[in-house]
């Protein structure tokens, strides 16, 4: 994931239309600590203040806020993390390191479980937002429920949602 061309800053937004900001973010820190992810979003920040840090982000701001106080953070985190956040080098040795009984999804799993658990959308709807069929939809579902040892779609949310998941 991470190629030539290193960034001195990742600022990461969140919420993205086909992948969820935690997912990505926990999976450039498993890779690397070369460099700080500062997390963004638009929704309140208790909402991601948890997922940002359990994925392995310096620090979470919010787009409302005024580009002063952005560049202030972004300063913050050229020489470490904010508070409350662990430093690049110590998130990226635990997420590194971490066992976790709950198996690697896909790329378009993670949008499909990230659809159900985050807009709560039915498998019509998230065909028509992917662009893919109802039946597309509902074998992704299996693979997610198989995948995650899960009965229902709703214990597979349950499940994506536990902390140490995404």
């Amino acid at each position: 994931m991470i190629g030539e061309h290193t960034p001195s800053l990742l600022l990461l937004d969140m919420s993205l239309e086909d992948i969820q900001g935690p997912s990505i973010c926990r999976r450039i820190r498993r890779e690397s600590s070369a460099f700080p992810v500062l997390a963004m979003t638009s929704f309140s920040l208790k909402l991601y203040a948890a997922k940002a840090k359990t994925a392995g982000a310096q620090g979470l701001v919010s787009k409302n806020v005024d580009e002063d106080l952005v560049q202030t953070v972004i300063s913050v985190l050229r020489d470490g993390s904010m508070h409350g956040f662990e430093s690049q080098q110590i998130a990226h040795i635990r997420i590194a390191n971490e066992q976790t009984s709950i198996p690697q999804l896909t790329l378009r799993e993670e949008e499909i479980i990230n659809l159900c658990a985050d807009e709560g959308l039915l498998d019509a709807e998230i065909a028509d937002k992917l662009d893919i069929s109802e039946a597309t939809v509902r074998k992704h579902m299996q693979h997610v429920l198989q995948k995650l040892g899960a009965r229902t779609s709703r214990q597979a949310v349950a499940i994506w949602l536990s902390p140490r998941s995404y």
